[in-house]
């Protein structure tokens, strides 16, 4: 059944599908509430969302309020408003340790660096963290009655966030299932290295219930990724270890040092090892919850593209939608345009757009990824392109043979289940001989034609060894690198800022027989609506199709 809501002219929801027998209880006052009450709260989500568990009268699960998306989300995908099944923050709290009957005590004052390491350690002892310094939640968990659970006794006070993450990984890792990054709260200098930052922010424990619910080995370390430091030894023996599959997928955000963007963030260069990528996910709540429905596992069903013959008097474009990678921004800035696109698309044609999409969505978040695969099918002009750098954020490019060659068995498989033949793909900004001469010729043997639209990051380097004065280059009989075309803003700042005018000029004085694509992101105040401007400035000569066609264009086109 469809997860689509019926909208109206105005694109107003009307009639929802799917309510559910038992409905998730939505958690009252979450927002409003201390950084320790959550951290408590989100933990008992994420045990609350195991398969094997089930408390009484949270059967379906509970859903959290982050922001106004959360309740838009809530009603497309559970068909209920949140007034529906509400419960205080002190009914799950004492269903929470009525069910499992240990905790941790911490000082969120003298602890905080340590939070990451104290959800490691709920994850694996199924056990919830009080803060008993928080009067929040001293208002909701009678403290002295406490002593009636058991306590996971650890003095946090004896360790530093290198210490805490190595008595972790020396005694509780093989009860883990992945790794995951979370940021304690460090302030962020987005020009210059933190080489001792002071915790200036709170913790953003929305991800903490799937943690939780997965058993994810959770750390933060500011130094973890520069040689020569205690930290990144740490980190290069985690990564070397075989506790955890690899290429190793690590779940949050790593902003722990930034130069004109945060260095890491790919995992990638993080380690000597070269075996790590990110699923970025920091700010992603409810995936406890998310997750706890049928992941998506048979190849998604889309209209088939139109066939498109190339024509050397015609200019040929994909428009491609991007930031893709990052589950809040599907989750957040996605839905009003997917929404917004829904309406237009409706009643009339409407320019294809290929969304970049997190192959992640189909297991920890099926029915979000459900309601993008019902707007591909109800506007038959949308498709899919797999996100930087296909299955992971990562540079394939620096892994070893090993890793390059499970990397791209997992990139075959997210082609097959998004239905999609194309990828964006960065690289760190030296790493692009190394990928074209070991990464993507390895791409030649599969069946198929397949596409990838590089993108300069961190930095905006030119790439004039690869394409020259071309849009793409073509590797063995059956792989094509589209050349960069980015469009961050409409400001007239740079040449990645077009005003919607230049840009639609650009294309349109394009050589005849061009094929290329723009690749749109938000990052500089740029939206989707620039797209439909974008298209109706077109000339007629321009013709728009969808990522898989200009793979197929290119190739009928040749070298």
């Amino acid at each position: 059944m469809s997860l689509l809501a019926e909208l109206g002219g105005n694109g107003a929801a009307q009639t929802i599908p799917f309510p559910t027998s038992n409905s998730p209880v939505y958690l009252e006052n979450y927002g409003g509430m201390g950084l320790g009450y959550k951290v408590a709260a989100q933990t008992c989500i994420g045990l609350f969302s195991r398969d094997d568990v089930s408390v009484e009268g949270f059967e379906g699960g509970v859903w959290t309020n982050k922001d106004l998306y959360d309740d838009m989300w809530l009603a497309i995908i559970e068909g209920m408003a949140p007034a529906k099944n509400k419960k205080g923050g002190e009914e799950l709290l004492d269903a929470c340790l009525g069910s499992f009957n240990s905790y941790i005590s911490f000082d969120m004052e003298r602890d905080k660096e340590l939070l990451p390491e104290i959800v490691t350690l709920a994850a694996v002892t199924d056990s919830i963290p009080i803060d008993t310094s928080d009067p929040d939640l001293a208002e909701l968990v009678d403290f002295s009655t406490l002593s009636k659970a058991y306590e996971i006794g650890v003095d946090w006070a004896d360790f530093t966030p290198l210490e805490a993450t190595e008595f972790l990984f020396e005694n509780y890792a093989n009860a883990t299932t992945g790794l995951a990054k979370l940021n304690p709260g460090y302030e962020n200098k987005n020009n210059l290295p933190n080489l001792h930052p002071r915790i200036t922010n709170e913790m953003d424990a929305s991800l903490v219930d799937y943690i939780v619910k997965m058993k994810l080995f959770t750390f933060f370390l500011v130094d973890g990724c520069i040689p020569g430091t205690k930290e990144y030894r740490l980190m290069s023996k985690m990564a070397k270890s075989d506790i955890w599959p690899k290429p190793l997928a690590v779940w949050g955000y790593d902003n722990s040092q930034n130069l004109g963007g945060s260095l890491f963030e790919a995992e990638t260069n993080c380690n000597r090892e070269h075996n790590m990528g990110q699923i970025a996910s920091a700010g992603s709540n409810n995936l406890g919850f998310l997750s706890s429905k049928p992941a998506i596992t048979e190849p998604i069903d889309l209209p088939p593209p139109p066939q498109v013959t190339y024509d050397k008097e015609k200019t040929f474009v994909s428009l491609v939608v991007g930031d893709g990678d990052n589950l809040s921004i599907v989750k957040g800035r996605n839905l009003p345009w997917a929404l917004a696109r829904l309406a237009q698309c409706r009643n009339k044609e409407c320019p294809p757009f290929t969304w970049t999409m997190s192959p992640h969505l189909l297991y920890s978040a099926p029915d979000m990824m459900q309601f993008f695969i019902d707007l591909a099918q109800t506007t038959k002009s949308d498709t899919f392109m797999l996100p930087p750098s296909g299955d992971l954020y990562s540079y394939p490019g620096m892994m070893d043979d090993e890793n390059r060659k499970k990397y791209v068995e997992l990139m075959e498989e997210d082609f097959k289940l998004l239905s999609c033949r194309t990828s964006v793909h960065w690289e760190w900004f030296y790493g692009w001989k190394k990928a074209l001469s070991d990464y993507f010729p390895m791409f030649t043997s599969v069946e198929g034609a397949r596409g990838f639209f590089l993108t300069n990051v961190p930095y905006p380097i030119p790439m004039p060894f690869i394409f020259g004065r071309q849009e793409y280059k073509i590797i063995g009989e059956n792989v094509v690198l589209f050349k960069p075309r980015e469009w961050r803003g409409i400001d007239g700042s740079s040449h990645q800022a077009l005003s919607v005018e230049n840009m639609a000029k650009n294309i349109n004085n394009l050589e005849k027989g061009t094929v290329t694509h723009v690749y749109l992101t938000s990052d500089g105040d740029n939206s989707i609506d620039s797209f439909y401007i974008l298209a109706d400035q077109l000339d007629d000569h321009v013709v728009l199709v969808n990522s898989d066609n200009l793979v197929d264009l290119a190739l009928q086109r040749g070298h």
